[in-house]
């Protein structure tokens, strides 16, 4: 566990409200929109430039609010969902969570388990009696 840190497939990053407008801006039809609006109050056309610049800042801060709604609900479903599996470690079946599993541990599924997984799956040897 020490060499390898948790084993967690999703790390929790969370950006500041100014960085996720800003990245918003940064999108190709947000500048083009911003760039049109520019050019209408340059050319005189203030209703053009107002209209543009509302329609931009709300479709801006709608989508940062459904960013933020969507990253705590998905903090809440990590904090409530507690999973836990069943490994072989040093050869003695032991229950973990997911994140405690590190390399070396051999996971054993049974029935209706789902896997996801890239790596190889080995099978047990079948076992026989005389």
């Amino acid at each position: 566990m020490f060499r390898y840190g948790p084993n967690l497939s999703v790390l929790n990053i969370r950006r500041s409200l100014i960085i996720k407008f800003g990245r918003r801006i940064a999108e190709s039809l947000i500048a083009i929109l911003l760039i049109a609006a520019l050019i209408s109050g340059a050319v005189g056309d203030w209703q053009s430039l107002i209209v543009i610049v509302l329609i931009v800042v709300f479709s801006i801060a709608l989508d940062v609010v459904q960013e933020q709604k969507a990253e705590n609900t998905v903090e809440v479903l990590r904090r409530s969902v507690a999973v836990t599996t069943s490994v072989l470690r040093d050869g003695r079946p032991v229950e973990l969570a997911v994140p405690e599993i590190v390399p070396g541990d051999v996971v054993e599924f049974s029935p209706g388990v789902r896997l996801f997984s890239t790596r190889q799956r080995r099978r047990r040897p079948k076992l026989s009696t005389i």
